[in-house]
């Protein structure tokens, strides 16, 4: 079979919000220096959709949590460095969600997890930084 267009490769990404302390939480992978949303693909074996996707991610790579309101935000091609010069691309889906217990707890690819407010945040990975524009826009507009 042929392909007549580029693929987009599904990945999906989750903002943890604790209203309490108006904080998010993030990620850090060893080998970049800045910090990320919490996210990965898709995994067509174990994810029945994009919101299983999202919790399993933040299951996987910053602990385990209970939550309230997980909701879909938007979507987006990432301007991920390893697909530069690729015609396939990553669109990722990004979700939010409220925390409401848990602890933090890095895993998989992520080495530090932490909690971060808009005014103090970290240095971002540039792939991520617009969607955390967009967050916190959305956090402005309903808390």
């Amino acid at each position: 079979m042929s392909k007549d267009y580029d693929l987009a490769f599904p990945t999906v990404d989750i903002v943890l919000y604790d209203p309490r302390i108006r904080q998010i939480l993030l990620g850090k992978k060893k080998h970049q220096d800045g910090w990320r949303m919490i996210g990965g693909f898709f995994d067509v074996r174990v994810d029945k959709s994009l919101e299983d996707a999202a919790l399993r991610e933040l299951r996987e790579e910053a602990g385990r949590f209970t939550i309230e309101k997980l909701q879909y935000l938007f979507s987006s091609i990432v301007d991920d460095p390893r697909y530069k010069e690729r015609k396939d691309k990553i669109v990722t889906s990004v979700f939010f969600a409220e925390f409401v217990a848990g602890i933090d707890i890095p895993g998989d690819d992520v080495d530090q997890v932490g909690w971060f407010r808009e005014d103090d945040l970290p240095k971002i990975v540039d792939e991520h930084s617009y969607f955390l524009d967009k967050v916190f826009d959305h956090i402005f507009c309903n808390y």
